[in-house]
């Protein structure tokens, strides 16, 4: 019989409950959930690394497995404590903190680092786009066109931010090269300027330094808004453009130092030009589902052999079909029954960000995602046709129907 390999699962034991199913590993769970989309963390980051390398050191441990980017900063700490395969601190902070990401890779992209007291004097032209650097899903992200704009999104942050950075602080002030990272531990915003074109997903890994590309997922925005209507993939890039996109991809991860983990990087299309958003030291398994419907690929399956030092090799994947992630997104705020109609069946595949009962409130130009649905079809058009009348069936604002028309 196989031996089994043991797992440390860094994060949500419901949120990876879909690794049980693997039956080459064992896993052992430490527990600990929080919610990006509310901008809610409520843990301590140095008592969880306190607490699993006591795990650690007690158990037969082979292996780290995080998919999340608070779980990749946590993770490389444990893996270089203990000799496990998996990313430095420094390269995951190069890539969990966007400032960094814009200030030690050649992206290309003008920005600077403000305080929240920065005078506007201080400030370039108008507009620009700002950013809390270690955010995730777009929360803390605002398109600034004045001075108004600019001063309510500081007003935002100046509540926000500091949820955000609670959790890191003490582990970053034991654990980071503060010399290399000043600044990763202030509260600062990142500006850069604005860029509003075309947007794709890169998903990959690293083996013994060697960068491999899985897949390419196209970022479908509403009309003339930021708001993310879709994630689709395969691309609808041509392939000579794809093969540009994957050529940067490696030179941009090799450039983080990144090292046997998954990672996903986000660039904007701009004729041809591919400019960095960001790179992320994790696999977007946000995305699990779709890549298992249009090319029976498993991104967990991939992460678990990184975590024990085993080559993916993964080879080519060929498309069987389009899979598509929609967002049934708000622009309003209120209780979430009000602005949802959670008793509509849906019939297809999805799940719920939001209770009847909480109270939705904006914390970014992006709106509130409340529920996720997934298509897969040979025809993105008939999936597009399916969701729009789905969204109005469970929209209630007129104003949030309209949004995707």
């Amino acid at each position: 019989m196989k031996t089994q390999k043991n797992i440390l699962v860094i994060g949500s034991r419901k949120r990876e409950k879909a690794i049980k199913s693997n039956k080459n590993y064992k896993f052992h769970h430490f527990d600990f959930s929080y919610k990006p989309r509310k901008n809610n963390y409520e843990f301590d980051a140095l008592k969880i690394i306190n607490e699993t390398g006591k795990y650690i050191e007690n158990n037969q441990i082979d292996g780290i497995y995080f998919s999340t980017d608070i779980g990749s900063v946590i993770g490389s700490i444990l893996c270089q404590k203990y000799n496990l395969p998996g990313p430095t601190l420094d390269a995951t902070i190069t890539c969990q903190n966007k400032y960094y990401t814009r200030e030690l890779l050649d992206t290309g992209v003008k920005h600077q680092a403000i305080k929240l007291n920065t005078s506007l004097k201080k400030l370039p032209e108008f507009p620009f786009y700002l950013k809390a650097p270690t955010s995730v899903l777009g929360i803390l992200g605002f398109t600034i066109n004045n001075q108004k704009e600019f001063k309510q999104a500081i007003k935002i942050a100046k509540k926000e931010l500091p949820k955000l950075l609670k959790p890191t602080k003490k582990l970053y002030k034991k654990y980071l090269d503060i010399k290399k990272f000043p600044l990763a531990n202030k509260p600062i915003l990142l500006l850069e300027e604005l860029i509003k074109k075309e947007q794709i997903t890169v998903d990959g890994y690293v083996y013994n330094n060697q960068p491999q590309i899985v897949a390419i997922t196209d970022t479908n925005l509403a009309p003339d808004l930021r708001l993310i209507d879709n994630f689709s993939t395969p691309s609808k890039l041509p392939l000579s453009l794809q093969k540009t996109i994957i050529t940067q991809a490696c030179i941009d991860i090799k450039s983080t130092g990144l090292n046997n983990c998954a990672f996903n990087i986000e660039y904007w299309i701009d004729n041809n030009k591919i400019r960095l958003i960001e790179i992320n030291s994790r696999a977007a398994t946000c995305f699990t589902k779709l890549y298992k419907e249009a090319y029976n690929y498993d991104l967990y399956a991939t992460g678990l052999k990184l975590a024990t030092s085993i080559n993916p090799k993964t080879l080519t994947l060929t498309p069987q079909k389009y899979a598509t992630q929609y967002n049934i997104t708000t622009i309003n705020e209120g209780r979430a029954d009000q602005l949802f109609n959670f008793d509509y069946p849906i019939p297809y595949p999805h799940q719920f960000f939001r209770t009847p009962k909480e109270t939705i409130k904006q914390i970014s130009e992006y709106g509130q995602v409340i529920a996720q649905i997934e298509l897969a079809d040979k025809s993105l058009t008939n999936m597009h046709k399916k969701i729009q009348k789905l969204r109005h069936k469970l929209l209630k604002s007129p104003i949030d129907q309209k949004l995707f028309d």
